[in-house]
């Protein structure tokens, strides 16, 4: 049976009270939908390259802010606990996917040559696989194993100093991303180490803005707040684009378009108010409709890091076997309804079958060991 949850389904007081927040689970099943059925069907498929299609790139920002709010559910651990928890549930799964892409890659011969050891640190940090297909999404996972396990401290120091001390380490961000989008300095002609720190860094300044705001402010923010900053992040953002020179033209219109994919690989603060600005609409939007929360989504829910991992061997399967022939029978209007509907058809059998298929990986990546789950879509 069908259930729409919203955002008064729970209160800030039930949430303290460890009661499940079921918008959540929602929120983060639909997020991760929305990235592995919709963006990278369009920017790994059809429009790899568009200015208007950039603008879809919103996910990240939400995806931070939804685990930063459902933080405030999690119990209290130790540093140690927390890592050994993290590393359990996000790096040694990663590390299992890692193994099988390599055995893939060499099997197939599409392993880059040579693969020596700048290949070899980039697939053992997360970075890229070099040479795996519709692998570019992997750059998530260091900054957001940093990110969580960082905001242990900075949760313990919020409630020693107050909230402040969090709107503080937002506001550091900010300038931090700001002095590097605004200083001249090209972030894209970088290689190597060097690449991989500057951009890892400045991923963990401006996504820990997103998890500290879903922290402090889910659940506590009026529809009139959210609409104030959501002009002021507009304005600003087009403010930013202009100045900078990356106004465009639409339908004879002078307009601020800047290349969100640009902007978001490294994040800059243009970035940065573009992702506030989604996410005040996004909000606006629930509060009005709510969001169904059906079984098919709630498994999506329970199996989204697998899913995420796992997705471009599904989008792999679909560009060979089905792209060519629903490129050239259907109208462009109706590929891309097609499309969404085939990745998540395939995504979804494929966790399914993962699940069963490899019972240490069962165990490990999906967590269906136990039958409950913490309020962050984690086994307990």
């Amino acid at each position: 049976m069908e259930k729409t949850v919203t955002t008064h389904d729970a209160t800030h007081n039930d949430c303290q009270a460890g009661k499940r927040d079921l918008l959540l689970d929602a929120m983060r099943a639909y997020a991760m939908i929305y990235i592995v059925c919709v963006v990278h069907l369009f920017y790994c498929w059809l429009w790899p390259s568009s200015t208007l299609v950039s603008l879809l790139l919103f996910e990240m920002p939400a995806i931070f802010f939804i685990a930063g709010a459902s933080a405030r559910h999690s119990q209290s651990h130790s540093f140690w606990q927390l890592l050994v928890g993290r590393l359990r549930r996000v790096v040694l799964p990663y590390y299992v996917y890692a193994a099988i892409s390599l055995v893939v890659l060499f099997a197939t011969g599409l392993a880059a040559e040579p693969f020596v050891m700048r290949e070899m640190l980039m697939v053992l940090i997360g970075d890229e696989i070099p040479g795996l297909p519709y692998a570019w999404h992997l750059w998530f996972i260091l900054p957001y194993l940093v990110v969580s396990v960082s905001f242990h401290f900075q949760r313990r120091w919020a409630e020693r100093y107050g909230i402040g001390y969090l709107l503080l380490v937002a506001a550091i961000a900010c300038l931090a991303c700001s002095a590097f989008s605004l200083s001249g300095t090209d972030l894209h002609q970088m290689a190597g180490l060097r690449r991989i720190v500057c951009h890892n860094l400045l991923y963990v300044l401006c996504y820990n803005v997103f998890f500290v705001a879903g922290f402090v402010l889910y659940r506590r923010f009026t529809v009139a707040r959210t609409m104030a900053v959501l002009l002021i992040a507009v304005v600003l953002a087009a403010v930013l684009a202009v100045s900078s020179g990356e106004a465009g033209c639409l339908k004879g219109w002078v307009v601020a378009i800047p290349d969100m994919q640009v902007e978001k690989f490294p994040p800059t603060i243009v970035f940065m108010l573009f992702g506030t600005a989604a996410l005040c609409l996004l909000s606006l939007v629930i509060r009005r409709t709510g969001l169904p929360y059906p079984s098919i989504v709630a498994f999506w829910n329970r199996h989204g890091y697998t899913i995420y991992l796992y997705q471009n061997y599904c989008l792999w399967l679909f560009v060979a076997a089905f792209s060519e022939a629903l490129l050239s029978t259907l109208p462009l209007w109706l590929v891309i309804p097609v499309g969404m509907a085939s990745l998540f058809v395939l995504n979804t059998v494929f966790a399914y079958c993962l699940s069963f298929i490899v019972p240490s990986l069962r165990k490990v990546v999906s967590g269906r060991c136990r039958p409950h789950y913490r309020q962050d879509g984690e086994p307990r």
